[in-house]
């Protein structure tokens, strides 16, 4: 049996859809504090403040973009 091209169309088309792996990007600090050998006094290091606790800012886009409605 020939078909004949000139009538060939497309019946369905699929596609597959997938985001990409996502790598964490984990930045960790260690603080520390001290005790001067003078005064008595204890000195803490502070977490500069571009670096806040929590989630950085596209996670915490992700997390809200992902919550129920009803929370919003």
């Amino acid at each position: 049996m020939l078909l004949n091209m000139e009538l060939k169309r497309p019946f369905y088309r699929h596609q597959q859809i997938e985001l990409p792996e996502i790598k964490m990007d984990v930045v960790h600090y260690v603080l520390h504090k001290c005790r001067c050998a003078k005064c008595g006094k204890t000195v803490k290091a502070q977490l500069p403040s571009e670096y806040q606790p929590g989630y950085g800012p596209r996670l915490d886009r992700v997390a809200f973009i992902r919550l129920p409605p009803e929370y919003l």
